[in-house]
């Protein structure tokens, strides 16, 4: 130990010394100065020195001189102060950092100190919050291991503090600081268009304003960040076979459909069972006219596309939507003759018709169009030849003029001629016919043909 003058530390009360005697007398020892703040004694760990008497008599002092009364003291170590943090970062405690995966990454950093001495002078940092974070239990640094997903967790707090090392139960440990680790969404996700490709059945005449087949369009973004738009990009025709290739229109606009507007877009807005936001738009297809079948190009071969795009800040997402429309029967069929006709029979006509119905039906398909057609005699008044009529084609028949080289045939034509009366053999007569043309779904015309009919009739 080194060799000190321990009066600078420890005094022995005066009024207890002059009250010296005989008897046996209490010594009070008092330490005057810390030893904590004196650099001097900052190492010692045990203090020893004598305790010597002396008097103001001249006689016993030197007696006393011989006597000394040996002390030791062992210094324990006293834990006085807590540790204290005296800096941290950021200093605002909210740290910003992008979603994604992250190693050993510095993200946070406090300090403290302790006053005390020796173990309990010491300080350690500890963490406590999630387990994607660690601390240096030294330097009080914080490290990031892991991913962030802003999508499915957009903060984090955490707590650190310091403790000293002393030996439980006196350990002391600073207050709690609360971190708060901001997660910044970036754009890692595409939009997302459904469907994103359709084929759809619409009837022509379909009412101005309804919903396309009840289809619902989602458009939506994952990013939190995102903001996403819904449009309507185009309205073609594409060949039925080839749905990648537009077919253009080139006749009067008089003539045809009008695309451009055909169809819109009708967005949702917020109720409990559609979304609409930054992040999702929801909408409805719609017509904005009525479509008529005979009035688009080539309906049998060509179908309509209706593109759509989802779109955000640096991506978008196309979705087709193919559109057949079905022709309805809304069409009478109508028939295109004259309504006079002069018709002559004569030997000369018996393989031909004697008359042509035409008749037209403006229903474009097959199914309710001019290919549907069906014709048949109502009735003519004379009616002497039996006229019958090619369903199919519209051409007249009678039954009286035939083919001769059939023996059946040719009895038959016999016994209609003898039933004529004789003014029927070389005459010009007028009659009225009405004919029926109508479609294979029932819709109908009676065309009413007033004929004057002239004819010359050999028997055979």
């Amino acid at each position: 130990m080194k060799n000190v003058n321990q009066a600078k530390y420890f005094s022995i009360n005066p009024n207890v010394l002059d009250s010296l005697n005989e008897q046996a007398t209490q010594l009070e020892l008092s330490l005057h100065r810390s030893l904590e703040d004196d650099p001097f004694t900052a190492e010692w760990k045990r203090i020893s020195f004598q305790l010597c008497f002396k008097t103001n008599n001249n006689y016993i002092d030197p007696l006393l001189e011989t006597m000394s009364v040996p002390f030791e003291l062992t210094l324990g170590v006293d834990i006085v102060y807590a540790p204290v943090i005296f800096r941290v970062f950021p200093e605002d405690l909210k740290i910003e950092i992008n979603e994604g995966k992250y190693t050993k990454k510095k993200i946070a950093n406090i300090n403290a100190i302790d006053r005390d001495k020796n173990d309990a002078g010491i300080v350690q940092y500890h963490i406590i919050g999630s387990s994607l974070l660690e601390i240096n239990e030294s330097t009080g640094d914080v490290y990031l291991n892991g991913e962030l997903d802003a999508e499915s967790e957009h903060e984090i707090k955490f707590y650190c503090y310091a403790r000293d090392l002393a030996q439980s139960p006196f350990t002391k440990q600073t207050e709690m600081i609360e971190f708060t680790i901001l997660i910044k969404d970036i754009d890692e996700f595409k939009p997302i268009l459904q469907p994103a490709s359709s084929f759809i059945l619409v009837k022509e005449n379909e009412p101005v304003g309804g919903l396309v087949d009840n289809l619902l369009i989602d458009c939506y973004d994952k990013d939190l960040t995102a903001n996403v738009q819904l449009d309507l990009s185009s309205i073609r025709y594409v060949y039925a076979h080839d749905v990648n290739t537009f077919v253009e229109d080139t006749r009067p606009a008089s003539m045809r459909q009008q695309l451009k507007d055909l169809f819109r877009l009708v967005y949702f807005i917020d109720d409990e069972s559609h979304m609409s936001s930054n992040q999702t738009k929801q909408a409805n297809l719609k017509s904005n006219h009525l479509i008529d079948y005979e009035m688009l190009f080539r309906p049998n071969e060509t179908l309509i596309r209706v593109d759509l795009v989802c779109s955000e800040t640096n991506n978008e997402k196309e979705a087709k939507i193919l559109i057949k429309i079905e022709d309805v029967n809304d069409n009478e069929p109508r028939f295109v003759n004259t309504t006079e006709s002069v018709l002559k029979i004569d030997e000369a006509s018996r393989f031909e018709s004697i008359l042509r119905v035409n008749a037209l039906d403006m229903d474009l398909s097959a199914k309710f169009g001019n290919d549907s057609l069906v014709y048949s005699v109502v009735g003519c008044e004379p009616d002497p030849f039996r006229f019958y009529m090619d369903k199919n084609t519209g051409d007249l028949y009678s039954e009286l003029i035939v083919d001769a080289d059939s023996d059946e045939l040719m009895s038959k034509r016999r016994e209609l001629y003898n039933s004529l009366p004789s003014r029927y053999y070389e005459s010009t007569i007028d009659l009225e016919c009405k004919f029926k043309v109508a479609d294979s779904y029932g819709k109908k015309k009676i065309h009413l043909i007033i004929a004057q009919l002239y004819f010359t009739i050999i028997l055979i």
